[in-house]
Order: C-alpha cells, then sequence, then structure tokens
C-alpha cells in the first residue's frame, strides 16, 4: 500500500507539473506626466525703484521655467495695478512702467493675462532661467509713500 501511495503521488505531481505553461509574459510600463512649473526669484533691486529718477532695463527677477512636453509651452503675465507702480497712501499718484522677459523687447503689461514668452516646441525637458527687467521714467515730484505693484506669472501648455 505505501508503494502505491507513493507512485501515486509521483504520477499526480508529474501530470501536474507536465502540464505547466512553458511560456509567459508581463506586462510592463512607466508614465512621465507633462511638467509644467516656474520658480520666481525676487533681485534686491526690486524693491529699491528709483521713482523719481527713473530706471532703465533694472533686472528685478528671474523666472526659472521648467517644461517637458514637446508641444512647448507659454509663459503668461498679468500685474495686480495694470502695469503702474502705485502709491499705497496715494492710489491717486502712480508711475507707468514697461517690462522686459527674457530679452524681449520692453513692453507695457496689464491686469489682463498676455503671452510674454511663447516657446513652440521641446526636444529635451529644459529648466530655463529668464530674467525680468524694468524700464520708467522718474517723477521727480511723486508723492511720499511706497510705489508698487505685482507682477503675476504662469506657465501652461501652448
Amino acid at each position: 500500500m505505501k508503494i502505491f501511495s507513493i507512485l501515486l503521488s509521483f504520477f499526480v505531481t508529474s501530470v501536474v507539473f507536465g502540464q505547466a505553461r512553458i511560456s509567459g509574459g508581463v506586462y510592463i510600463s512607466g508614465t512621465i506626466p507633462e511638467e509644467y512649473s516656474i520658480q520666481v526669484k525676487a533681485d534686491p533691486d526690486a524693491q529699491q525703484l528709483e521713482i523719481q529718477r527713473g530706471e532703465s532695463q533694472t533686472k528685478i527677477a528671474s523666472v526659472i521655467e521648467k517644461a517637458n512636453s514637446a508641444t512647448g509651452y507659454v509663459i503668461k503675465l498679468s500685474t495686480k495695478n495694470g502695469g503702474r507702480l502705485v502709491n499705497t497712501m496715494l492710489p491717486s499718484q502712480s508711475v507707468p512702467y514697461l517690462i522686459s522677459y527674457d530679452k524681449a523687447p520692453f513692453t507695457e503689461v496689464s491686469s489682463v493675462e498676455s503671452i510674454v514668452k511663447r516657446v513652440p516646441s521641446l526636444a529635451n525637458p529644459i529648466i530655463y532661467e529668464s530674467p525680468i527687467r524694468i524700464s520708467f521714467r522718474g517723477k521727480p515730484t511723486a508723492a511720499v509713500g511706497t510705489y508698487a505693484d505685482t507682477l503675476y506669472l504662469q506657465i501652461s501648455a501652448p
């Protein structure tokens, strides 16, 4: 009886392993999502603008742009005060200014978003630094106070 049970066990094991598959596969993959990000670093001059004398092509910030989509990206800019440095104590007093983004010509900016940089395509992911510069005529008769505006930047797909 022991011999029969050992033979039966061997037979069952042979049949089960004899029907095992001889090939197989496994699906593997990885995904890289689109990435768009910016980091804005203000320069010290951004908080020390010469309102009475004016500024000419003064660097006020650097923007680190990061993107990885082959379709490229756009940078949009708008401002809180519509492209005017406004006296925080006397809002009727203001100084208009122009902005240059990434060495582009100086242009007026407004509270409505406008594209200041367009990258039509990318061969590889990038990390790129773009300077922001400001220019404005001085206002020798400007009232005492702090003149300020806030720039808003956004990076997105084209």
